[in-house]
């Protein structure tokens, strides 16, 4: 009970960091659209993709876990009510909700495997909101390529686990599906940004 009162009161904690920081952030970094996405929402996104969710993970148990679950929703989520997303992004948001959904509520089971496939693909996600903040960096480029594709691979590997799991077969291809597409997705906007930059639209 403990450990569930701890996360709800760190994903409270978060929640309150989050519309903080779209208050002040703006002012700091802007508001040009940047891969899909407002400048300053790239800069909020790296402190959840790079050190909360690792955390989460590495942390484990009751408390990692649920503040995951809580956390990768309402990052989901507020993105819709705080910022002013592109088609390809509502589209990604949608199909994360969905796949969040499906193994929160009716696979627990593979929970784990899920998780790690997220945290893996939130890293890479997080190479791309540096690039997005300084795109004129040198390494930048680099970090943002390299970091993608391996991410993008992580996840496939993840997903192949998942295949693996004693689950219904059609949850199964649903979330293979969607990570299948994601991946193609990112790695296809990896390449396009890196080539013609973060300013370019979808």
């Amino acid at each position: 009970m403990a450990a569930v009162a701890s996360a709800e009161l760190l994903a409270l904690a978060w929640t309150f960091s989050l519309l903080l920081g779209s208050r002040i952030l703006p002012r700091i970094f802007g508001n040009a659209k940047v891969a899909g996405a407002p400048r300053w929402r790239s800069v909020s996104s790296l402190g959840t993709q790079w050190v909360v969710f690792p955390w989460c993970y590495f942390r484990g148990a009751a408390i990692g876990e649920r503040l995951f679950i809580y956390v990768f929703a309402l990052y989901m989520l507020f993105d819709f009510v705080i910022v002013k997303l592109d088609v390809l992004l509502i589209v990604h948001h949608i199909f994360c909700l969905l796949g969040h959904v499906l193994v929160c509520v009716y696979e627990p089971i593979g929970l784990p495997t899920y998780f790690a496939g997220v945290v893996a693909l939130e890293m890479g996600s997080g190479c791309m909101n540096q690039y997005c903040v300084y795109p004129l960096w040198a390494g930048g480029a680099p970090l943002y390529m390299v970091g993608m594709s391996i991410s993008n691979v992580a996840g496939l590997y993840f997903a192949y686990k998942w295949c693996l799991l004693p689950i219904s077969p059609w949850t199964k291809l649903l979330n293979v599906l969607i990570t299948v597409i994601m991946v193609f997705l990112r790695q296809k906007s990896c390449r396009k940004y890196i080539t013609h930059g973060p300013y370019t639209s979808h």
